[in-house]
């Protein structure tokens, strides 16, 4: 159980980095289209920006997912426990 539980710390913290990861992205966006709409919109459709993040939104969900099933087994066993 112990493994289980230093895997549940450690993808929270792979979590926690890919969370700040986007956070960032979007504020860079969010600057980027307070000084030039045009250049943030290039960025976003043009060089990808959007994709990342929806990509990078969706294995967050996964792995938040699997944190969560992992957690579900470990308080069954400490209820049968």
């Amino acid at each position: 159980m112990n493994e289980q539980i230093q895997e549940i710390l450690e993808n929270n913290l792979k979590n926690k980095q890919l969370i700040d990861l986007l956070a960032s992205s979007v504020n860079a966006e969010v600057y980027i289209a307070q000084s030039d709409k045009t250049m943030a919109s290039y960025g976003l459709f043009n060089l990808g920006g959007l994709s990342a993040i929806s990509d990078n939104l969706s294995n967050l969900s996964k792995s938040l997912n699997d944190v969560d099933a992992k957690l579900s087994d470990i308080l069954e066993v400490l209820d049968n426990g």
